[in-house]
């Protein structure tokens, strides 16, 4: 297994298509899916990612084949965002989304930014609250958002831990 950090639009849009819609399939609609899909993963908005909010994409490959990826995103001092965990459907299981969320911390503490928070968002219903429970985030918040000019409401946990 290989971990590296990556600014490829290209590659993360390639690797979102493969998780992204199959991680919500049974959540959301399809069309609320193409929607938000768009609204994190369009050119556009990845540029904005990179150079304005300074997320940091990073990519898990295994036999020279990308199977995961995440990014951390500063949101002020001492506080980070773990945001777009996501795992290729055939490899979930094989611990490589536990084995990002391990490369975050050490990023962190290798990039000089502990103590700190380390948060991030997650779907209700979403299998993977239970994995970040497990991995010692906790809830601290909930909250529903409407979006798309009030044709669905995302509702979500805000979970943390410190590093």
């Amino acid at each position: 297994m290989h971990i590296f950090e990556t600014q490829d639009i290209s590659l993360i849009q390639q690797l979102a298509g493969a998780c992204y819609m199959e991680a919500y399939r049974e959540i959301h609609t399809e069309e609320q899916n193409r929607f938000s899909f768009h609204e994190m993963y369009s050119t556009e908005s990845l540029t904005h990612q990179l150079n304005e909010q300074h997320s940091r994409f990073f990519v898990l490959s295994d036999h020279d084949m990308p199977q995961a990826y995440m990014a951390l995103c500063p949101l002020g001092k001492g506080h980070w965002l773990l945001d777009k965990l996501y795992v290729v459907p055939q490899k979930k299981g094989y611990g490589y989304g536990r084995t990002l969320v391990e490369h975050a911390l050490e990023w962190l503490r290798e990039a000089g930014e502990t103590p700190c928070r380390l948060s991030l968002k997650v779907n209700r219903r979403n299998a993977a609250v239970a994995f970040y429970q497990h991995l010692g985030f906790r809830v601290t918040d909930q909250w529903d958002i409407v979006i798309a000019d009030g044709r669905w409401t995302m509702d979500g946990y805000d979970m943390e831990r410190e590093v």
